[in-house]
């Protein structure tokens, strides 16, 4: 009898032995997961902070986009107007030309100016 309570004795040290370690174990799997799940939830943190900062960027972005093409608008606007401009100095100058041409040919005429 004594062999059996020494067997006995043995089977509940290995028994109790291995509710520590499974304990301890577990402990430790809780950890780990505690950490990854915290280390997830600062890199979601992370992206949404990054996401925000994107999506501020965007606008200002678009803002700049904006404000650049209604200037571009507006330069557009003032070279046609100097198109338009220039065009109607290129008709006065010929117009003037031949204001000189019918001035010329009256001095070849008459060897004298005439101003009206």
């Amino acid at each position: 009898m004594a062999v059996v309570a020494g067997f006995r004795r043995q089977t509940l040290n290995t028994d109790y032995e291995r509710h520590l370690v499974a304990s301890a174990l577990q402990k430790g799997y809780s950890q780990v997961l505690c950490q990854t799940l915290s280390g997830r939830n600062s890199e979601i943190t992370s992206l949404k902070n990054e996401g925000e900062n994107l999506k501020r960027d965007n606008a200002i972005a678009s803002g700049m986009v904006s404000s650049l093409q209604k200037d571009m608008l507006a330069k557009d606007e003032q070279v046609q107007q100097l198109k338009e401009e220039v065009s109607q100095l290129r008709s006065q100058n010929k117009e003037k030309d031949h204001q000189l041409e019918a001035l010329g040919s009256r001095v070849s005429k008459d060897g004298c100016v005439t101003f009206l």
